[in-house]
């Protein structure tokens, strides 16, 4: 078939996508919105736009991978070191 692609290319496309997504949710939670009286920050539309983009496997995914890079001490948090003055 002209249209189907290889399961290696397909897998490597997801993984692409996953970790373009992890970046936009860790740059994303950097960015925030001064409101009052708690401060808001663009994860939140990064996360719902991806998951209206991805779906529910690869937005799972996607944000299962950015809770590992968390939990592995990676700055990806809002309100971590990088932003601390």
């Amino acid at each position: 078939m002209l249209g189907s692609v290889s399961r290696p290319v397909k897998v490597a496309k997801d993984l692409l996508l996953i970790l373009v997504g992890v970046l936009l949710i860790a740059v994303s939670a950097k960015i925030a919105v001064p409101m009052w009286p708690v401060p808001i920050t663009t994860g939140i539309v990064a996360v719902l736009g991806l998951a209206a983009a991805y779906g529910p496997r690869l937005g799972l995914a996607t944000i299962a991978l950015y809770l590992v890079c968390g939990a592995l001490g990676v700055d990806v948090f809002a309100g971590s070191a990088v932003l601390s003055t």
